[in-house]
């Protein structure tokens, strides 16, 4: 599992019975971390946001070029919808929704 907060990244330990133990013996099971630059730190505001209901903010697109263009088009494939000041995946788009992230950055 991956988290997120305050421009760190981290990532839990893959083994499952190196995890539990950790768990079991009170310490945390954080495999490794990496702190993002402010590109990444916008992409994964995306990456994450294209994952819920709630979307991304068009004020997070509007960052990158020809971002008109893009939320367009995945509008007019059913990708995505626009309500209020937001972006949010439609049904298909959960299914590609790393993709919707990728598709601003180019």
């Amino acid at each position: 599992a991956h988290s997120f907060r305050d421009g760190k990244r981290w990532w839990n330990l893959r083994s499952v019975e190196a995890y539990c133990r950790l768990i079991e013996s009170g310490e945390n099971p954080i495999d490794d971390s990496e702190t993002l630059g402010d590109n990444e730190i916008a992409l994964e505001i995306l990456s994450l946001g294209f994952r819920t209901r709630n979307g991304v903010p068009l004020e997070a697109l509007r960052r990158y070029p020809d971002w008109e263009r893009i939320l367009e088009n995945l509008v007019d494939v059913e990708l995505v919808t626009i309500s209020g000041d937001r972006a949010a995946p439609t049904a298909s788009g959960f299914c590609v929704a790393d993709r919707l992230a990728a598709a601003f950055a180019g």
